[in-house]
């Protein structure tokens, strides 16, 4: 995939030139996921000791040796907990709360179904409960202590928007709802406009007042924005104020950092989106297809064991066959047939493809309840099997949508580029949804994934996938 790039010729950095620079907001991430990862750890060595004793069992050095095992929670723990490492949470004990909550019981949930399908007695009852309760106290109190440490010195921020187009609202939204310690004090545009205070906009000023407003209101940063190629007149004032130590960045960098998402209407038509790190290379792709095959052995063998109760109950709502069988657009947009349970009649699309609604009255009684569950979908593990789809990726769509969204969305067919999945980075992140923003909204989300795509990101994805199917939150 193209990495996403200003159509600009100067250098962007994160870092000021000629003056001490702050802790900015991936130092913040940095130390925070560091004291997340030491939280944890004794999080697991308060568990286990307390879990010793409870069981008037002394921690030998023999016993800490077997205990070693119990660290690896650490991994499942910080993968749950990524939501509280998003810029807009560094410094909101409430999301924090909120993320880590949602780990607890996700994790929770998921030991449980572990501790059942177990042989009886490998597995012991109550460490991961210690562990969950301490790792959520103690990432707590250390985002309580980081948060008082480091308030009062943090102060809003002033950035400019180099741009006063589409780009330059959208990055300026986002960083509203996200960063409440960035202000946006101006956009620097090639026209002067006033205020937009119920856009929550500031005045537009010409390109040659840049350099007084970087004094003036001590602009730290500036993000690219313009729509369209950077005049030569704006491109000469950000390069002064790049050399004044104002740090400069991209809106679609920008964007992506705070959203976890790739702004495709903010690209522009020569954009090449670039996949990053070894995603693209042979151990990766060996691993996901070993990880695909093993998941796919497990899933139908599932399914097997599954297919008489949920054929006859597909049976006896709907009738035969129980199978349904629909042409999907998978990678490089080769066909193929993807496998489902029936949930709905045979004359469901009398008029042809249509979109499903949430709350569909098209699905039968069985396939309301097959939905909610995700059993429906078991099927799909044999296209896993056979190299159609994976474990994770973009879900796949039908032919007719596929070909109405590429000429409505930029940048759609680029979701092709990796084979799509039975769950992905869209569908954990945005709600259901049926419309054209829907639909471009997932895409950036996708495209995400493409560009980031990971066994690490893999895991992420199928963990909160497991932990939304517990919950009956199926998006």
């Amino acid at each position: 995939m193209p990495h996403a790039h200003a159509p600009t010729s100067f250098p962007t950095s994160h870092a000021g030139v000629g003056r001490a620079r702050a802790l900015g907001d991936s130092d913040h991430r940095v130390l925070l996921r560091l004291g997340d990862a030491l939280a944890a750890v004794v999080a697991v060595a308060g568990a286990l000791l307390l879990w010793s004793v409870m069981r008037s069992a002394p921690l030998t050095p023999a016993a800490v040796t077997d205990y070693a095992v119990w660290f690896v929670l650490v991994v499942p723990w910080m993968l749950l907990l990524m939501p509280a490492h998003r810029p807009a949470a560094l410094f909101s004990l409430r999301t924090t709360a909120a993320a880590a909550a949602h780990a607890v019981i996700t994790g929770a949930m998921l030991y449980v179904l572990v501790f059942f399908l177990a042989p009886r007695g490998l597995l012991p009852r109550l460490v991961v409960l210690y562990f969950l309760t301490f790792a959520f106290a103690l990432t707590l109190a250390w985002r309580f202590v980081y948060v008082q440490a480091f308030t009062r010195a943090l102060r809003r921020t002033p950035v400019g928007i180099v741009g006063d187009g589409k780009a330059a609202r959208r990055i300026a939204a986002v960083l509203r709802t996200t960063m409440p310690n960035k202000d946006v004090t101006a956009l620097v545009g090639e026209r002067v406009s006033p205020p937009e205070p119920g856009a929550g906009l500031p005045a537009t000023v010409n390109v040659d007042d840049l350099e007084r407003l970087v004094a003036e209101r001590r602009i730290s940063e500036l993000i690219l924005a313009h729509d369209g190629t950077l005049p030569p007149a704006l491109i000469r004032a950000v390069v002064h104020a790049q050399e004044r130590g104002v740090d400069v960045t991209r809106m679609p960098d920008v964007y992506e950092r705070l959203l976890n998402r790739i702004p495709i209407r903010h690209l522009g038509p020569d954009v090449v989106l670039a996949s990053s790190g070894d995603a693209a290379g042979d151990l990766f792709r060996f691993a996901k297809r070993a990880v695909d095959i093993a998941a796919g052995g497990i899933g139908c063998a599932v399914c097997l064991l599954l297919l008489p109760v949920l054929g006859a109950a597909v049976w006896l709502d709907v009738g035969s066959p129980i199978l349904y069988r629909q042409e999907r657009v998978g990678r490089a947009g080769r066909r193929f047939e993807l496998l489902k349970f029936r949930t709905m009649g045979r004359d469901a699309e009398p008029d042809g493809p249509q979109w499903a609604l949430p709350g569909d009255p098209r699905v039968s009684r069985c396939g309301r309840f097959l939905r909610r569950y995700c059993l429906d979908e078991l099927p799909q593990f044999w296209n896993v099997l056979k190299g159609e789809m994976s474990l994770v990726g973009p879900r796949p769509e039908r032919p007719a949508f596929v070909d109405e969204l590429a000429g409505a969305i930029p940048f759609y067919r680029e979701r092709l580029v990796v084979r799509p999945g039975l769950t992905g980075w869209a569908q954990v992140n945005h709600p259901y949804g049926r419309s054209l923003e829907d639909a471009a909204t997932k895409l950036e989300y996708d495209l995400y994934y493409v560009k980031h795509r990971s066994l690490l990101l893999d895991l992420l994805i199928a963990l909160r996938t497991a932990g939304a199917i517990l919950a009956f939150d199926k998006r």
